[in-house]
């Protein structure tokens, strides 16, 4: 659910390492509460 809204239309533009670090800078806030 959480990471549909990451690659919803409004992060189109991102590039694949700007995705990844998306992704992973969303699961460390996640891990971190």
């Amino acid at each position: 659910k959480d990471l549909a809204l990451l690659v919803g239309p409004d992060q189109k533009w991102l590039t694949t390492m700007g995705y990844l670090e998306k992704v992973d800078e969303y699961l460390n806030k996640a891990l971190q509460g």
